[in-house]
Order: C-alpha cells, then sequence, then structure tokens
C-alpha cells in the first residue's frame, strides 16, 4: 500500500468519526494533497483551504507526520465553516477567518479532552486535566494567548495582510478554547484579557469580547465575519487595501 493511498484511508476515516461527532452526513467534496515537510516553511500538519482557481476544497496533509484526530477535526471544520458562510466567494472566505478559528478550536478541544458528540451539552472536564502534550488545559490554552500577545507586540503595524490575518486567526482560536473552557469546565477561573484587544479600538475590542463567547447563531456569525474586517482593515499595508479595493472584496 503507498503512503498516499494510506493517507487517504486515514482522512476518510477520521471524516466518517468528525460527521458523527457533529451530527452531519457528510462534508463538502474536497481534494486530498500530500505534501513533505521542509524545514523553516511548513507550519502546520495539515491546512484545508479554498482553490479559487480549481474551484475546489483542498486538504494538505504532511506526509511526514502522523495524522491525528484533532488536528482533521480542526481542519475539517474550516471546510464546513467555509461551505456554510459562502466562502467559494473571496470576500466571505476572508473575512470568515476569525469565525472559523473560533469554531475549529471549540470542535478541536472538546474532540481533544474527549467529548464524544459537540451537541453534548452534559460534557465536562477539569481544566487541570492534562492537554495533549501540556500538563493541564489551563497550560495549554494560556500558551496559545502568549504566542499571540509575543507575536503582535513584535510586529510592525501596519503589516502584511498574509501576517496580519494569521496573527488573528491565532487569537480567535484562543478565544474558541476559553469559550470551551466556559462552558464545560468545572474550574474555570476567568482570565483578565483586556491586553489582548489592545491592539484594536477601545470599541472594537468590547466587540470581540462580547461576541466571541458560546456558540455562535447564524446572526453572530455574520456579525463576527464584519467585525473581523472592521479589525484587519487598519492593521494592513496600503498595498493591500489597494488590492482588496481592485477585486471588489472592500
Amino acid at each position: 500500500m503507498s503512503n498516499e493511498t494510506s493517507i487517504e484511508q486515514k482522512v476518510y476515516e477520521y471524516e466518517y468519526e468528525y460527521c458523527m461527532f457533529m451530527g452531519i452526513s457528510s462534508l463538502p467534496e474536497y481534494r486530498i494533497e500530500p505534501y513533505h515537510f521542509v524545514p523553516q516553511k511548513t507550519i502546520a500538519k495539515a491546512q484545508a483551504r479554498y482553490d479559487f482557481c480549481a474551484n475546489q476544497y483542498v486538504l494538505r496533509v504532511c506526509e511526514d507526520f502522523e495524522l491525528s484526530r484533532n488536528t482533521l477535526f480542526h481542519e475539517f471544520t474550516h471546510i464546513l465553516d467555509n461551505e456554510e458562510v459562502g466562502g467559494t466567494d473571496i470576500g466571505n472566505y476572508l473575512f470568515s477567518i476569525g469565525y472559523t478559528e473560533y469554531h475549529a478550536a471549540q470542535i478541536a478541544l472538546l474532540e481533544l479532552l474527549g467529548c464524544r458528540s459537540a451537541k453534548d451539552e452534559n460534557f465536562r472536564f477539569s481544566m487541570k486535566v492534562q492537554c495533549a502534550d501540556y500538563p493541564s488545559v489551563s497550560d495549554y490554552i494560556l500558551d496559545r494567548r502568549q504566542r499571540y500577545l509575543n507575536d503582535m507586540k513584535s510586529i510592525i503595524i501596519p503589516n502584511d495582510m498574509g501576517l496580519i490575518k494569521d496573527e488573528l486567526g491565532i487569537l480567535f482560536n484562543y478565544l474558541g478554547f476559553v469559550s470551551v473552557c466556559k462552558m464545560y469546565g468545572t474550574d474555570y477561573d476567568e482570565i483578565a484579557d483586556d491586553e489582548l484587544f489592545s491592539f484594536f479600538s477601545m470599541g472594537d475590542g468590547m466587540s470581540i469580547k462580547n461576541l466571541m463567547v458560546g456558540w455562535l447563531d447564524n446572526e453572530k456569525v455574520k456579525e463576527s465575519m464584519s467585525l473581523f474586517k472592521r479589525i484587519l482593515l487598519p492593521l494592513i499595508s496600503e498595498k493591500d487595501k489597494r488590492d482588496l479595493a481592485f477585486y471588489n472584496i472592500i
């Protein structure tokens, strides 16, 4: 059996488990694209994206790492979310980054902690239990928080849109983790997170804090997309803004 065939079998096995976890019948069709680890360039074990040239979802999978259910649950959520928000439109695709990172983090953390269904309202866990390679759930989410703060403090604003949207993705990813801890953690202690929002206007910072709580319904998803657009634009270069305007994205 070739390595590529083995990867496809594992992906489809996890896709079936994901659909069961989410209570859905199937995911949108996607192309599996294996790739090899490249030092200094490979930053993810897997990555879901929409190929606008081929009009197709793509799941890129690194052949040099063992595939984990947790990683693919995260990426499958991106595919599912993009389909639901109309992510085949490049503007929707861009401005839904905050929401889909938030939602993917929620699903991935629940899976990591042993939850059997995204609809299980009775699921509970302690913040003190081991989480992945971290001593506790608290350590796991605080590491993500610190990474975002360190990165944002070290970059010059405005900056390249690719860099900024990735950093904002880390923020929303962290907020997704926190939302799960608030909903299901039996011993969660509130974290003072005002510093996280200091890179935005006071109003936008408060909007992020108030909106990104719990599971988002369709109306709040739309709100989050407008909010992401609002916080992204002041942080990116004038060239990026001109490009977005040229393609009628803003």
